[in-house]
């Protein structure tokens, strides 16, 4: 469990390093990734694809962490997560739909997004709780294809970096 925490500690520290965006619109550019990540994890052809998608959704989740300043070893041990409106709630069983179970789901927080940017209204809760449950659906799906969590976000980490030093970060495409 302490390795786990580690490799989550150094997971959130190195997506800042790899983020280019305006801090102005953070929140809703976090939002829209990660919903334009989970559209593309849908359309994944192969498992290659896959993985490569489902590190791109752990990258928006650990820059919406730091955006709430919580730590994501925190969100998933978080028991808020697992309770809502008095309905208890599990990971999914992991199977490759896992996040479509979820999408439902990151579709309201995503319409609480936009009511914050229009209204001002204050989400910090509810982010936490579609983060946790984020956090734990990701985590079903590594293990469903067969994908260790540090091999999955080290990996992350260094396209992000090479695709930084060739300076090919921004823009669109996976083969950049």
């Amino acid at each position: 469990m302490e390795e786990l925490q580690e490799l989550y500690k150094w997971y959130q520290s190195q997506t800042p390093k790899t983020a280019v965006y305006d801090p102005n619109v953070e929140l809703w550019y976090l939002s829209v990734g990660f919903n334009a990540e989970l559209g593309e994890f849908g359309n994944a052809t192969d498992r290659e694809k896959a993985i490569d998608e489902l590190g791109d959704l752990f990258w928006f989740t650990a820059q919406l962490a730091n955006f709430l300043n919580v730590s994501l070893f925190a969100l998933r041990n978080s028991p808020v997560g697992l309770t809502h409106e008095g309905h208890e709630w599990s990971p999914p069983a992991g199977d490759s739909f896992a996040i479509a179970v979820h999408a439902q789901e990151t579709m309201d927080w995503h319409d609480k997004v936009a009511k914050h940017a229009r209204d001002g209204r204050d989400i910090y809760e509810e982010s936490c709780l579609f983060l946790t449950r984020t956090v734990l659906t990701l985590e079903a799906v590594a293990e469903q294809i067969n994908i260790p969590i540090a091999d999955l976000l080290q990996g992350n980490i260094a396209k992000l970096q090479s695709r930084q030093q060739r300076g090919v970060l921004q823009g669109s495409g996976d083969n950049r």
